[in-house]
């Protein structure tokens, strides 16, 4: 499947032929799921439940139904009446490449209602390459059970997170060095890339919510900006500077860029550039334990209360977002706090 060399799939797709039929969403754009922001000013009504014929197929996070003559599955999903459909359809297209999907007209099950759905756009290929069959079609799809920001997110906190602020993140202790080799710098280095691993990690599932709530078609720089301007990214930044009287700036330091692509004037390039480093420099240098510390241990919680909270889980989010906070402040690794 081509790609371009922003690795964005090619070129937004068109409006479906016939804007007067509702939308029959099985993805993100069902309500309360990360893409249904994009159209909720545009829909009249609560969505209805509904079901359609096809198998579903998750590729890289995302679903795709591929309509299949001989299949008999039923995909759940909601049916979405708009009030200014063509706007509504404009936003949906913007977020859906055409080298993966295109509009198909349905008539959905047990009804007299025909709708517009995204499908496979290459419905002669047996197989979608790099897909699995999802066997979520029939109870409904939805991100809440994507892995990365479940287990994904668990693991990060209790190999990672909680360790290091308890102080008590050795993983230079798990291993015998003198094994490996006898030299006594190695369990520096050691700690530096559990590190470099777990804030690489930590940006796989930022990726994939970024994806989820603002599409495929977008480069990493737009989807960074709109990240930055989401009330709840921003409303994680003013709290820890009002807890810490610091500038998240500052509390990070100086990030030594590994390239020139990014601009450092929004935060989420800061901790992007830092991730930059750790993916593309190809080494370890001084300042990386220091700078990657600091980066993952603000980023997590910020991350985990953002996530949390769009999937529906506000309260408990808030409360742990706090809590983590609180940690990451006493620990002795601040200036001024």
């Amino acid at each position: 499947m081509p790609i371009n060399n922003n690795n964005t799939y090619n070129k937004s797709l068109e409006l479906p032929e016939d804007c007067s039929l509702p939308f029959f969403a099985y993805g993100f754009f069902k309500k309360g799921e990360l893409g249904y922001h994009q159209i909720e000013n545009f829909v009249n009504n609560e969505p209805n439940d509904g079901y359609v014929s096809g198998r579903l197929y998750e590729k890289d996070g995302v679903p795709i139904l591929k309509i299949e003559r001989q299949s008999f599955n039923e995909i759940k999903g909601d049916i979405i009446y708009f009030t200014n459909p063509k706007v509504a359809y404009r936003s949906i297209g913007k977020m859906e490449p055409r080298d993966l999907y295109k509009w198909h007209r349905v008539k959905v099950l047990n009804s007299t209602v025909y709708a517009n759905i995204l499908v496979y756009n290459f419905e002669n290929n047996e197989h979608i390459p790099g897909a699995t069959v999802s066997e979520d079609g029939t109870q409904g799809w939805h991100c809440k059970k994507d892995p990365l920001f479940n287990i994904g997110m668990d693991y990060l906190r209790y190999k990672y997170f909680n360790p290091m602020v308890r102080q008590t993140f050795k993983p230079e202790e798990q291993i015998d060095i003198h094994e490996v080799i006898n030299n006594e710098m190695i369990g520096g280095y050691i700690r530096t890339f559990e590190l470099q691993m777990a804030y690489v990690f930590l940006w796989t599932i930022i990726d994939r919510f970024k994806t989820l709530s603002y599409g495929m078609t977008s480069n990493e720089s737009c989807k960074n900006d709109k990240l930055a301007k989401s009330k709840l990214w921003n409303k994680a930044i003013r709290y820890i500077q009002d807890e810490s009287g610091e500038e998240i700036k500052k509390l990070l330091g100086r990030v030594v860029k590994s390239n020139k692509t990014y601009s450092e004037d929004r935060l989420v390039n800061k901790f992007y550039g830092i991730r930059c480093n750790a993916v593309h420099r190809g080494k370890a240098v001084g300042s990386d334990e220091r700078i990657l510390t600091k980066g993952f241990l603000l980023l997590f919680p910020i991350m985990g209360y953002v996530i949390n909270s769009e999937l529906g889980n506000l309260d408990v989010a808030e409360k742990q977002f706090y809590d983590d906070v609180q940690n990451i402040l006493n620990l002795k690794l601040w200036p001024k706090v």
